[in-house]
């Protein structure tokens, strides 16, 4: 997300194996951990969010133990 709005506004983040009325929890999960703004839940699943006026970028951009392509 954070690498999305250095160039955008806002981002649209899809949720494939979501439940029904799960979106709702992601979206908040998100709006906490990137300090954006949830702008809309779409039906199909679809978080659209906003990164607000005054953002600013972290400087550390992923977390620093992800998982590899295979795993």
């Amino acid at each position: 997300m954070h690498l999305h709005w250095k160039n955008h506004e806002t981002v649209k983040v899809i949720c494939k194996p979501c439940k029904p009325g799960q979106a709702q929890q992601y979206a908040e999960e998100l709006a906490r951990l990137s300090k954006g703004i949830v702008i809309d839940i779409k039906p199909n699943n679809i978080i659209i969010f906003y990164r607000g006026k005054n953002y600013v970028q972290p400087k550390v951009m992923s977390p620093p133990d992800t998982l590899s392509k295979a795993k």
